[in-house]
């Protein structure tokens, strides 16, 4: 992570992960960029964490109910989705 952005491995492009705006779209490979244009931007979704989850928070855009997802296992930089384990998922309605 550089900037608040994060790299994708296998494409190069550059993502803000506060916005979900593209920074760069496939920098290597012009051929790509040109084929496959960037149409919209990334979603994001407020997360926090401790010592042992991640909390990520989902809203419905079209109704006042949102979800936390809950992964279970060591919340630091570098962990991804595949490392841990869902845990739960909790549905909130407002």
């Amino acid at each position: 992570m550089q900037d608040g952005c994060i790299v994708c491995p296998t494409t190069d492009s550059t993502f803000d992960l506060r916005t979900g705006d593209i920074k760069e779209w496939y920098p290597k490979n012009p051929v790509l960029r040109v084929l496959t244009p960037a149409l919209r931007k990334l979603f994001t979704y407020p997360v926090k964490t401790d010592e042992q989850n991640i909390y990520i928070s989902l809203r419905s855009g079209k109704s006042d109910a949102s979800a936390e997802i809950v992964f279970s296992g060591k919340a630091q930089p570098g962990v991804t989705a595949t490392d841990v384990n869902v845990e739960e998922v909790t549905t909130i309605t407002n």
